[in-house]
């Protein structure tokens, strides 16, 4: 499986996902979260916005997005990058010796 997912990313808040899926191959999205549960992202003529709900924050994080044909077979992946780490790591570089 080598399609992606044109993942916008997440927002200035880290409860937003948002991005265009390809509509002919993409049926349905899902959220795989940190603790192994998903959410379904809700996608309208291939685009979609989604506010993780702040109840699910509070135990997991986002960290692949799922995208399913017709026949909800995975037809591509797009892992998302830990918000906090990346925003740390860009701004503050990281802690050297």
């Amino acid at each position: 499986m080598r399609h992606r997912i044109p993942f916008t990313g997440l927002g200035n808040a880290l409860h937003l996902i948002a991005g265009r899926a390809p509509q002919q191959s993409v049926r349905a999205l899902r959220l795989r979260l940190t603790d192994g549960s998903s959410l379904a992202v809700p996608i309208r003529d291939g685009f979609y916005l989604f506010r993780i709900p702040d109840r699910v924050l509070v135990h997991a994080g986002p960290q692949t997005l799922l995208a399913y044909d017709s026949r909800g077979q995975l037809v591509a992946r797009e892992r998302i990058a830990s918000p906090i780490a990346t925003g740390l790591m860009g701004y503050f570089g990281g802690i050297r010796r």
